[in-house]
Protein backbone atom coordinates (compact mmCIF):
# COMPACT_ATOMS: atom_id res chain seq x y z
CA UNK A 1 0.00 0.00 0.00
CA UNK A 2 1.90 3.53 -1.07
CA UNK A 3 1.77 6.15 1.52
CA UNK A 4 3.94 8.83 -0.82
CA UNK A 5 6.45 8.99 -4.17
CA UNK A 6 5.56 10.06 -7.80
CA UNK A 7 2.46 8.02 -7.73
CA UNK A 8 0.86 8.61 -4.46
CA UNK A 9 1.54 12.35 -4.80
CA UNK A 10 0.26 13.12 -8.09
CA UNK A 11 -3.06 11.10 -7.51
CA UNK A 12 -3.56 12.71 -4.05
CA UNK A 13 -2.61 15.89 -5.39
CA UNK A 14 -5.35 15.84 -8.03
CA UNK A 15 -7.95 13.92 -5.82
CA UNK A 16 -7.58 17.75 -4.14
CA UNK A 17 -6.57 20.32 -6.76
CA UNK A 18 -8.57 18.62 -9.92
CA UNK A 19 -7.60 21.53 -12.32
CA UNK A 20 -4.11 21.61 -11.56
CA UNK A 21 -1.54 18.82 -11.03
CA UNK A 22 2.22 20.34 -9.94
CA UNK A 23 4.96 18.08 -10.69
CA UNK A 24 8.27 18.24 -8.38
CA UNK A 25 10.96 18.92 -11.56
CA UNK A 26 10.96 19.61 -15.12
CA UNK A 27 9.47 16.26 -15.79
CA UNK A 28 12.52 14.69 -17.29
CA UNK A 29 12.95 12.68 -14.44
CA UNK A 30 13.50 9.12 -15.70
CA UNK A 31 13.47 6.12 -13.30
CA UNK A 32 12.79 2.38 -13.61
CA UNK A 33 9.12 1.14 -12.08
CA UNK A 34 8.10 -2.38 -10.81
CA UNK A 35 5.13 -3.50 -8.79
CA UNK A 36 5.89 -4.96 -5.34
CA UNK A 37 4.59 -7.93 -5.62
CA UNK A 38 6.69 -9.05 -9.01
CA UNK A 39 9.83 -7.93 -7.00
CA UNK A 40 9.11 -10.30 -4.23
CA UNK A 41 7.83 -13.06 -6.81
CA UNK A 42 11.61 -12.50 -8.20
CA UNK A 43 13.32 -12.17 -5.18
CA UNK A 44 11.74 -15.45 -3.88
CA UNK A 45 12.61 -17.32 -7.03
CA UNK A 46 15.88 -16.75 -7.04
CA UNK A 47 16.47 -17.27 -3.25
CA UNK A 48 14.88 -20.56 -3.79
CA UNK A 49 17.74 -21.19 -6.55
CA UNK A 50 20.56 -20.49 -3.77
CA UNK A 51 24.23 -19.81 -3.75
CA UNK A 52 27.54 -20.79 -1.85
CA UNK A 53 28.12 -17.22 -1.74
CA UNK A 54 27.42 -13.21 -0.77
CA UNK A 55 26.97 -10.95 -3.71
CA UNK A 56 25.19 -7.71 -4.69
CA UNK A 57 22.35 -7.86 -7.29
CA UNK A 58 20.22 -5.62 -9.07
CA UNK A 59 16.41 -6.50 -9.52
CA UNK A 60 14.71 -4.29 -12.27
CA UNK A 61 12.78 -3.89 -15.16
CA UNK A 62 14.77 -2.93 -18.35
CA UNK A 63 12.79 0.01 -18.97
CA UNK A 64 12.35 3.45 -17.28
CA UNK A 65 9.33 5.72 -17.34
CA UNK A 66 9.64 9.75 -17.30
CA UNK A 67 7.54 11.58 -14.54
CA UNK A 68 6.45 13.50 -17.53
CA UNK A 69 4.65 10.70 -18.80
CA UNK A 70 3.42 9.36 -15.55
CA UNK A 71 1.46 12.48 -15.10
CA UNK A 72 -0.06 12.08 -18.39
CA UNK A 73 -0.90 8.47 -17.78
CA UNK A 74 -2.12 9.46 -14.28
CA UNK A 75 -4.11 12.36 -16.21
CA UNK A 76 -5.87 9.96 -18.69
CA UNK A 77 -6.75 6.58 -16.08
CA UNK A 78 -8.31 9.64 -14.01
CA UNK A 79 -10.49 11.15 -16.96
CA UNK A 80 -9.77 14.50 -15.99
CA UNK A 81 -8.04 17.12 -17.70
CA UNK A 82 -5.75 19.15 -15.13
CA UNK A 83 -3.47 21.68 -16.22
CA UNK A 84 0.03 20.41 -15.72
CA UNK A 85 2.63 22.85 -14.08
CA UNK A 86 6.32 21.67 -14.67
CA UNK A 87 8.86 23.20 -12.43
CA UNK A 88 12.32 24.10 -13.80
CA UNK A 89 14.77 21.66 -12.72
CA UNK A 90 15.65 18.47 -13.58
CA UNK A 91 15.14 17.26 -10.11
CA UNK A 92 12.21 17.04 -7.92
CA UNK A 93 13.31 17.72 -4.66
CA UNK A 94 16.95 17.80 -2.69
CA UNK A 95 18.46 14.28 -3.36
CA UNK A 96 16.56 13.43 -6.06
CA UNK A 97 18.56 11.43 -9.05
CA UNK A 98 17.21 12.69 -12.41
CA UNK A 99 17.74 9.12 -14.00
CA UNK A 100 18.95 5.94 -13.32
CA UNK A 101 18.76 2.41 -15.09
CA UNK A 102 20.00 -0.39 -13.09
CA UNK A 103 22.19 -3.59 -14.59
CA UNK A 104 20.66 -6.62 -14.81
CA UNK A 105 23.75 -8.53 -16.38
CA UNK A 106 24.98 -9.79 -13.22
CA UNK A 107 21.62 -11.67 -12.14
CA UNK A 108 20.62 -12.64 -15.30
CA UNK A 109 23.99 -13.90 -15.73
CA UNK A 110 23.67 -16.57 -12.95
CA UNK A 111 19.48 -16.76 -12.54
CA UNK A 112 18.04 -16.64 -16.00
CA UNK A 113 16.27 -13.66 -16.88
CA UNK A 114 14.17 -11.77 -14.74
CA UNK A 115 10.36 -11.65 -15.01
CA UNK A 116 8.99 -7.60 -14.43
CA UNK A 117 6.27 -6.19 -16.46
CA UNK A 118 6.94 -2.69 -18.08
CA UNK A 119 7.31 0.50 -16.07
CA UNK A 120 4.46 1.89 -17.70
CA UNK A 121 2.51 -1.10 -16.49
CA UNK A 122 3.42 -0.90 -13.08
CA UNK A 123 2.81 2.79 -12.77
CA UNK A 124 -0.61 1.90 -14.72
CA UNK A 125 -1.55 -0.79 -12.01
CA UNK A 126 -0.50 1.95 -9.41
CA UNK A 127 -2.63 4.45 -10.56
CA UNK A 128 -5.32 2.70 -10.72
CA UNK A 129 -4.94 1.46 -7.21
CA UNK A 130 -4.09 5.02 -5.89
CA UNK A 131 -7.03 6.29 -7.82
CA UNK A 132 -9.54 4.05 -6.36
CA UNK A 133 -8.31 4.92 -2.71
CA UNK A 134 -8.76 8.68 -3.09
CA UNK A 135 -12.13 8.34 -4.91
Amino acid sequence: YMTHGVVFDLVSQLSLFPQKLKVLGDGTQSKPFVLASDLVRELSRVSEMGTDTVTKLNFSPKDTMAVREIAELILSESGQSAKVEFGDSPIGWPGDVNKYQLSTEKIEGSFGDLHFGSSENAIRVATRWALEQFR
